[in-house]
């Protein structure tokens, strides 16, 4: 497998030109869906990461009963309330809600937050048997992957880490840590384009695979991989292929992380914190 290093350098030339007259349906809208119970905010940072990464919209499907404070915490954001069974997603009332909403969406986001109540698998199933574009899917809902694998397809991608990634190829954690390259090369073959978290972040796709050269300790922090999914998820919304937008969507996540150690350290940095810094990355390499 082909192996090329990323670093700041090539960022710029990654990033879609934004010309003056554009509108903020042309920018792209993302659909992002998850939370319950117990995982309120997941889905809600994944939504700032995409609107902080430049979606035009972002549809925020969450739990009917997180409706109301998640528009308090991000106005900016579609809010559409799903029933829930038993705390988990409906899966019919999650297709309802795409129906009504795939047409303002070009790329989505599936798992921030949606926890791994067994009613889910069936939820998935019919999210990914309806949404036929960029899907990324992370979180709690690669839980449910292994067993969901005939709706794979060439434009879906997977984000996980190391533990996570152990469990989509019937692995050891210390395996995948032992061996990432493999790891992340394996996850390509079985899933689709990949990006295995951690130190050095790899994204692997085809017969290439990307090294990110940049990053801090400081984003090993509750949040970080919802807010870099939503990022992931504006980059496809905006016209870039699957593999190009989680380089550039690590890559910026990376870069933002420097930035956060720059100024507080490598402690106490909040999610919220790394989606502040997003734009001011774009900026800097726009």
């Amino acid at each position: 497998m082909k192996t090329e290093e990323y670093g700041k350098e090539k960022l710029r030339s990654m990033l879609p030109e934004i010309p003056a007259d554009i509108h903020k349906g042309n920018r792209g809208g993302v659909f992002v869906c998850g939370g319950s119970l117990c995982y309120r905010g997941a889905p809600l940072l994944a939504a700032l990461g995409a609107l902080r990464a430049g979606a035009g919209y972002v549809v925020l499907a969450v739990p009917d009963f997180m409706a109301e404070n998640a528009s308090v915490f991000l106005p900016e954001a579609i809010i559409a309330p799903v029933k829930t069974l038993n705390g988990s997603l409906s899966a019919d009332s999650l297709v309802r809600t795409v129906k009504l909403w795939e047409k303002r969406c070009a790329a989505a986001v599936f798992g921030p937050g949606t926890g791994r109540d067994e009613r889910l698998r069936k939820t998935l199933e019919k999210f990914m048997s309806i949404w036929n574009k960029p899907l990324l899917l992370d979180a709690d809902a690669l839980w449910f992957l292994p067993e969901t694998r005939s709706f794979v397809r060439d434009n879906l991608a997977v984000s996980p880490h190391e533990g996570e990634a152990a469990h989509l190829l019937s692995e050891m954690p210390e395996d995948v840590q032992a061996d990432r390259q493999t790891a992340a090369e394996k996850l390509s073959q079985k899933y689709g384009a990949a990006l295995l978290k951690g130190k050095g972040t790899l994204v692997a796709c085809g017969s290439e695979m990307r090294v990110i050269n940049a990053g801090s300790p400081a984003l090993a922090i509750p949040g970080s991989g919802d807010v870099l999914s939503g990022v992931i998820g504006a980059f496809c919304a905006s016209g870039m292929s699957i593999f190009d937008a989680l380089t550039a969507g690590a890559l910026v996540h990376a870069l933002a992380g420097e930035r956060l150690e720059a100024k507080y350290g490598l402690r106490g940095a909040l999610a919220r914190e790394i989606a502040k810094e997003i734009p001011l990355v774009l900026k800097e390499n726009a």
